[in-house]
C-alpha cells in the first residue's frame, strides 16, 4: 500500500526551484504529505542528500555526464555528449525507480518533459499517481524547434494522458493542454510569493539609493532574476548606458554577471546587485521605482504566455511594472488594470511616458489587485490534485 509520501523528479541540481521548495513546504505543513522526496542532479561540491528544515528531502544523482561534462572529449565531441546524457538519462531512471521501490509514493511528480517518461515508469512500478507540473509550456519554448519540437510534442501526447492531473502557472496555458489534448484535469496554481515573504518588509527606505549614491530626483528601474540576453537584460543594459539620468539595478545570476559587474564598474546609472535571499527581495524591490519584464524581438508562445514571479513581486513592493507588448498574458493584465506601462516593440524610448503618469493611481491599482495575489491563495489546490 503506498504511503502519504510524494516523489518529485527534476532535472536541476534543486537550489532555487523556488517553487517546488514552495509546493514542498505547503502540502507538508498541511499534512498532505508525511514525506517529500525530490530527486535532483549532483555537481561538485554538493551533498548526494540533504534535508531542509521543513523537511524536503534532496537526493542528487551522480550520472556519467555530470562526472565528465567538462572534459575535453565531452565538449568537443558532440555524439560522445549525446550518448553518454542518454545513458545518463537510463541511470537518473534505475534510480528514480530504486526511490521509488522504498519511499512507495501515493504521487509521483514530474516538473520536466524530458522525464515524463522516467515518471510514468516510477509510477507504474509502485501504483502511484502520476502529476505533471511543466514550469513553462514546455513544448513550445524558447529554441525548441524542427524535429526537436515534433519528438517533444510527440512525447508529451503519448504521457500526458495518463497524468491524473496537470498543474500549470497560467490561465492561457491551461486553455492550450485543455485544447490540445482535450484534458478536464489541468489546474492553475500562479508562481507568486508566500505570505511569509511578503510580509517580511521593513520600513527601511533608500536602500539602493544610499548603497548606489543615487539622488532623489533620479528614478530607479529594477529588473531581478535570470541574467541572460534571451530576458533582454543586453537590452536594458545598452539603453540604460545611454540615458543616464535613469538609473537601473540588476539583482540576480547569471551567464551576463560578469559582464554586467564590469558595465556597472564603469557607469554610474547602471548597478549590480547579486540575488538576495528569497525572503528579502520585496523588501529591496520595494526601494525602486518601476520593475522591468522587456523582451524585443517575436518570442515563443511559452514566453507570450509567461506569468512570472518577478512580476508579482514587483507587485507586492508596491512599484508599477513596465513590459513589452510582446509578453501577450502579462501586458493585458498591466494595461487592462492600469498596473504600469505597456511598451510597444519592446521600445525603451517609451519609458519617458511612465514618469508623466501619475504614480499614486498605479499604486493604487495595484495595492487593489494584489490582494490576492499570494501563494496560499491558489496553493489549496493542491488538496485536491493529492487527494
Amino acid at each position: 500500500m503506498n504511503s502519504k509520501a510524494n516523489l518529485h523528479l527534476f532535472l536541476s541540481e534543486v537550489l532555487t526551484e523556488t517553487r517546488l521548495f514552495k509546493e514542498a513546504e505547503f502540502t507538508l505543513s498541511r499534512q498532505i504529505f508525511d514525506r517529500v522526496v525530490v530527486l535532483g542532479l549532483w555537481k561538485s561540491p554538493l551533498d548526494t542528500t540533504e534535508k531542509t528544515d521543513y523537511g524536503l528531502e534532496i537526493v542528487r544523482k551522480k550520472t556519467l555526464l555530470r562526472k565528465y561534462k567538462n572534459s575535453y572529449l565531452i565538449t568537443s565531441l558532440t555524439y560522445l555528449r549525446k550518448l553518454l546524457a542518454a545513458l545518463s538519462l537510463i541511470e537518473y531512471l534505475f534510480a528514480a525507480i530504486s526511490i521509488s521501490l522504498k519511499l512507495r509514493p501515493s504521487h509521483v511528480s514530474c516538473h520536466n518533459l524530458n522525464l515524463l517518461p522516467v515518471a510514468w515508469i516510477s509510477a507504474i512500478v509502485v501504483n502511484a499517481k502520476l502529476i505533471y507540473v511543466p514550469h513553462e509550456l514546455e513544448t513550445e519554448r524558447t529554441g525548441l524547434h524542427g524535429i526537436a519540437k515534433h519528438f517533444n510534442r510527440f512525447i508529451e501526447w503519448m504521457f500526458v494522458r495518463s497524468c491524473k492531473a496537470v498543474i500549470v502557472v497560467c490561465q492561457p496555458i491551461a486553455e492550450w493542454y485543455i485544447s490540445n489534448y482535450r484534458m478536464r484535469n489541468v489546474f492553475v496554481i500562479r508562481n507568486m510569493p508566500n505570505l511569509a515573504n511578503i510580509s517580511n518588509t521593513t520600513n527601511e527606505v533608500n536602500l539602493f539609493r544610499s548603497e548606489f549614491h543615487i539622488n532623489d530626483e533620479n528614478p530607479i528601474y529594477i529588473y531581478q532574476g535570470v541574467l541572460e540576453r534571451e530576458r533582454g537584460v543586453d537590452g536594458l543594459v545598452s539603453y540604460f548606458s545611454r540615458h543616464k539620468n535613469k538609473h537601473l539595478v540588476l539583482m540576480g545570476y547569471g551567464d551576463m554577471e560578469p559582464e554586467i559587474r564590469e558595465v556597472s564598474a564603469n557607469l554610474n546609472n547602471i548597478h549590480y546587485k547579486p540575488a538576495v535571499d528569497m525572503q528579502d527581495i520585496v523588501k529591496y524591490t520595494s526601494n525602486a521605482d518601476y520593475g522591468l519584464f522587456v523582451v524585443n524581438g517575436s518570442l515563443s508562445l511559452s514566453y507570450k504566455y509567461c506569468l512570472p514571479n518577478k512580476f508579482f513581486e514587483y507587485l507586492h513592493a508596491g512599484i508599477p511594472v513596465v513590459v513589452s507588448r510582446n509578453m501577450t498574458y502579462l501586458s493585458s493584465i498591466v494595461e487592462s488594470l492600469g498596473l504600469g506601462l505597456v511598451l510597444e516593440q519592446g521600445d525603451l524610448s517609451l519609458l519617458d511616458a511612465i514618469e508623466k503618469v501619475d504614480y499614486l493611481d498605479m499604486v493604487k491599482n495595484i495595492v487593489a489587485y494584489r490582494k490576492t495575489c499570494f501563494w496560499e491563495c491558489d496553493a489549496v489546490i493542491y488538496s485536491q490534485v493529492y487527494s
